[in-house]
């Protein structure tokens, strides 16, 4: 027997489509999640791609595997892109080696490009300013559980400390619920001590706001008494 030749397969054209996860719907998004998605667009249609997004919170929970093999199995896009990513989705993307492109900070021994902040000389940058204000009881104001992007901020604002040319600096990273009342409660904790923190980085502009709010009505001066840097915004 002698193969005379092969008939080429029928191929599917390749899909056009990039789908982008969301935890929430596309107007619970805050401003720059918006503008991001609305850039997305102009810029891949251009390039003869349309841009779809899918919001859900299924994806982000912790039985992820199932979810995102039946999302990927019916959607089957040219790529995907991941916003507010939990580090199992992460993770899962990462292993299967799909086009994707992370909207914010990877975690540890996940192998995708990603698009972020660089938070680290972020941290450096605010602390210096601490410094150079004379400031040496600093204090990191984190949510927990956070995102990648916070864990970079925690590992940044204690190496900066470590670092830092002068002595006598004292750093702390305090880790609150999100809530105002929890965040009140370890500002206030803060402030009670005999030798109360002088400086304040503070993840997320809303965290910002409550403690502006909170200082102010307990008759903390700002920034005579607390200096405060807001990460975001």
């Amino acid at each position: 027997r002698e193969i005379l030749g092969i008939e080429p397969q029928s191929r599917k054209p390749a899909s056009k489509r990039v789908v982008v996860l969301l935890p929430m719907p596309l107007l619970s998004l805050n401003p720059f999640g918006v503008f991001l998605i609305d850039h997305l667009r102009e810029h891949l249609a251009e390039a003869g791609y349309i841009v779809e997004t899918r919001s859900s919170r299924m994806p982000y929970r912790a039985r992820v595997p199932h979810e995102l093999e039946s999302l990927a199995a019916s959607l089957r896009p040219a790529g995907w892109v991941l916003l507010q990513s939990t580090e199992a989705m992460q993770q899962w993307f990462s292993e299967r080696q799909l086009s994707c492109v992370i909207a914010g900070s990877r975690y540890p021994g996940v192998r995708l490009p990603s698009v972020d902040t660089d938070y680290g000389a972020l941290c450096r940058h605010a602390v210096g300013r601490f410094l150079a204000k004379g400031r040496r009881r600093l204090v990191l104001l984190n949510p927990s559980p956070g995102a990648a992007g916070d864990v970079m901020t925690r590992e940044g604002f204690l190496e900066a400390a470590r670092q830092a040319p002068v002595r006598d600096v004292h750093a702390e990273v305090v880790e609150h619920d999100g809530s105002v009342a929890n965040i009140c409660t370890r500002v206030d904790a803060l402030m009670a001590r005999g030798q109360p923190s002088d400086a304040m980085l503070i993840s997320r502009p809303s965290h910002v706001l409550t403690v502006l709010g909170h200082l102010l009505h307990r008759g903390t001066r700002i920034p005579s008494d607390l200096a405060i840097i807001s990460r975001d915004e």
